[in-house]
């Protein structure tokens, strides 16, 4: 094991001295501890970035085989968005309602 100087604020080293008197361990393996669970979660995080963008970069299968077969222009997409563009801005927060009951804009 290599030794390393650190600096630490008065205050962070007085909570971290007590935190490891409660965990049963010395200060410097407490430390240790608190350094090997920081870097395991940051590998784990580099390691899921990876996943996630190697799968966008290879897509998934949603079983057109390269075929979309719907348009933008198909009727049911604007009927969609004329039922969409008939709501107004205010329409949901009016349906919500209040925690007695009493309906917003009543």
């Amino acid at each position: 094991m290599a030794n390393v100087t650190v600096s630490l604020p008065e205050d962070l080293l007085r909570q971290a001295r007590h935190l490891a008197v409660d965990e049963g361990v010395s200060l410097s393996r407490f430390v240790a501890l608190s350094l090997e669970q920081r870097v395991e979660a940051v590998r784990g995080f580099r390691t899921a970035r990876e996943r996630q963008l190697s799968q966008l970069r290879t897509g998934f299968d949603l079983g057109t085989r390269g075929n979309v077969e719907w348009q933008r222009e198909s009727s049911s997409f604007k009927r969609a968005q004329r039922t969409h563009h008939r709501r107004r801005p205010g329409d949901l927060a009016r349906r919500h309602a209040y925690p007695f009951g009493r309906a917003c804009g009543d």
